[in-house]
């Protein structure tokens, strides 16, 4: 089963009309994508983090990234690398 989180560009208040300029990330265990979502900003806007089911993550970006920085879309096929640096 795999877990997904996002990172908000301008914060969860912010509706970004389409660009989908929110990162999300695809973990393989719900611990890492806890640990990882506790590590955002504590307050709403840049660097805020959220948890997201499956459905949630495909209609906030077209693609997905691991924590490695691969990146992927919908159908899981490889999209290139990220730089993870400061998404840590």
């Amino acid at each position: 089963m795999a877990y997904y989180a996002t990172q908000y560009a301008y914060g969860s208040h912010v509706i970004n009309h389409g660009t989908r300029a929110d990162t999300v990330l695809r973990f393989e265990n719900c611990k890492q994508r806890d640990a990882w979502v506790a590590r955002g900003a504590a307050q709403i806007g840049p660097g805020e983090r959220a948890a997201l089911t499956r459905k949630a993550a495909q209609r906030s970006a077209s693609t997905y990234t691991t924590p490695e920085g691969e990146l992927y879309d919908w159908t899981g096929e490889h999209q290139g690398s990220l730089d993870m640096d400061g998404m840590q």
